[in-house]
């Protein structure tokens, strides 16, 4: 079975999950038993694989694979049966018979031959897995959510100065990857102020108020200019919200700008800080597709300028509060949210957003200086 294993190994690999299987855990001083035991119940699916031997029974009575699939049935984890078209021993036609016998859990999906077709039966297994986990469509629901977290709580007539950058990135998940256990653990908020510190959103001269809330972990950021609200946000689901300061320089109009250098490396930033949550929070390895936006709030206060305004800047006439681009957020995979193309485009988006209300320093047409943008 050790082609067919590999073989199935490989086809979860290209949906995008990722494979546990006993050839490729590490090392453990636990008994093998434990360990496999373990790894099933922090599995979200098991994919059962029946050839023509039973195997060797164990202490209990029953074989390794028959342990591991009890263990999935009584956690209540979904077995995806795939059953090899061959003559088997008269231990593992009684085993497959207590499979099908439990046709609610047992799922038992389809037959394969080899090698050679056992990867698409397990696509075909793993797809509608998913398609039915999954039940609303999940991706709408996170872009969604994006959006949400953009606009943030800034309705108009509110106004605290200065100009922020807020970057949403939600995970496409059907569950949380925080719960209560994970609250528990004392560690895992200084380890997300750790990440914003690392990622450089955070200077040292700054300080962190974390706020445990109902549905998130709150980095209020303390210091710094002093007239720029700025939060990190943690969501239960996955969620990351990032605030970084991209004003300028200027003390007459550096409030009232949106600088495009400093837009590109909060951006930057923020990715890196949600790569590091994600290795925290996501210990199954779930976080694949993303969705991802950027807003920013008191639009009407603000331009996106190319280069520094110096003494003179026209404000635009109409402008959102909140103006977020993209609308609806890019979604990407997770492997592609850091890639150069992805920041090119959210930083594209920005600037076209401004393009279209007319608030760009300077205007097409303007004498204007080199400036990186």
């Amino acid at each position: 079975m050790g082609a067919i294993r590999e073989a199935a190994r490989s086809a979860v690999q290209s949906l995008d999950m990722h494979p546990v299987t006993f050839e490729t855990g590490a090392a453990s001083d636990e008994s093998s038993r434990r360990t496999l035991l373990d790894r099933v119940a922090q599995s979200d699916a098991v994919v059962l694989l029946l050839g023509a031997d039973y195997g060797e029974s164990g202490a209990r009575g029953v074989s390794p694979t028959e342990e591991e699939f009890n263990e999935a049935r009584e956690r209540g984890i979904p077995v995806l049966t795939l059953v090899r078209d061959a003559e088997r021993e008269p231990e593992q036609e009684a085993f497959l018979a207590r499979v099908r016998g439990r046709w609610e859990e047992g799922k038992l999906t389809a037959d394969f031959t080899d090698a050679s077709d056992v990867g698409l039966a397990v696509v075909k297994a793993l797809d509608e897995w998913r398609r039915q986990r999954s039940g609303p469509d999940v991706g709408a629901a996170a872009a969604a959510r994006a959006l949400e977290l953009a606009q943030g709580e800034d309705w108009r007539g509110s106004y605290h100065g200065g100009s922020k950058l807020r970057v949403a990135a939600v995970p496409a998940l059907a569950r949380r990857l925080i719960d209560a256990m994970a609250l528990t653990d004392a560690s895992l908020v200084e380890d997300l102020a750790g990440a914003a510190r690392a990622s450089r959103l955070v200077p040292q001269a700054m300080g962190i108020e974390p706020e445990i809330g109902r549905d998130s972990i709150v980095l209020q950021l303390a210091g710094g200019r002093g007239y720029e609200l700025l939060a990190l946000a943690v969501g239960f689901d996955g969620s990351v919200v990032v605030e970084g300061p991209v004003g300028g320089d200027d003390p007459g109009f550096g409030g009232s700008v949106v600088m495009a250098d400093r837009a590109r490396e909060i951006t930057e930033r923020a990715v890196v800080f949600a790569e590091a949550v994600w290795q925290r929070i996501d210990a199954r390895d779930e976080v694949r597709q993303v969705f991802v936006t950027c807003a920013i709030p008191e639009a009407e206060h603000k331009v996106y300028a190319l280069e520094p305004v110096g003494n003179s800047m026209s404000m635009p006439m109409s402008m959102p509060h909140v103006l977020v681009a993209p609308d609806p957020p890019l979604g990407v995979r997770r492997a592609d949210l850091s890639r150069h193309e992805t920041l090119d485009r959210l930083q594209a988006e920005l600037r076209r957003a401004f393009e279209v209300e007319g608030a760009i320093h300077p205007r097409p047409g303007e004498r204007r200086s080199s400036f990186w943008s």
